[in-house]
């Protein structure tokens, strides 16, 4: 299946998500599939697409869900590959520090879908995206974000 490549600004989106290839091509298609077409047959299919999803969401397994799950949990990976979030340590400071972690990251890379999604369908102004992209990068936003907090403790 032919993936088409998504809008600049949703691009640029994409890339703040620090994916792999074959990662970026499945959000790439989770975001087209969730754009909604221009032609009235195109829409209908569309419809029942996102009627079958809704269903699915119910239980957590729409393909959203499981894209935004895919991505946190690369996030999450950054972040053990950087020292940042410990799993295996269990002493009080780390468990609070660990869900911090997970929180702001869900946080984050919810947006950066949603912003891949709303680019993508939107004429938005590429040079907007461009001013918050650094900061936005899942790897410079966990070094920025939380290799503080882990100089302090």
């Amino acid at each position: 299946m032919n993936i088409q490549p998504l809008r600049k600004g949703a691009e640029l989106c994409l890339s703040a998500l620090c994916l792999t290839p074959d990662d970026a091509k499945l959000v790439r298609g989770c975001v087209n599939r969730y754009s909604m077409p221009h032609t009235f047959s195109k829409q209908l299919k569309w419809a029942g697409f996102r009627i079958a999803n809704l269903f699915k969401s119910v239980v957590g397994r729409s393909e959203w869900q499981l894209t935004q799950k895919m991505v946190f949990t690369k996030a999450l990976k950054i972040a053990k590959d950087q020292n940042i979030y410990q799993p295996n340590k269990n002493n009080q400071l780390n468990i609070k520090q660990n869900a911090l972690i997970k929180k702001e990251l869900n946080s984050l890379t919810s947006s950066l879908l949603k912003g891949c999604l709303n680019t993508h369908t939107s004429k938005t102004e590429v040079h907007l995206i461009k001013e918050n992209l650094e900061r936005l990068n899942i790897r410079n936003y966990i070094k920025s974000k939380f290799q503080t907090t882990k100089t302090t403790e």
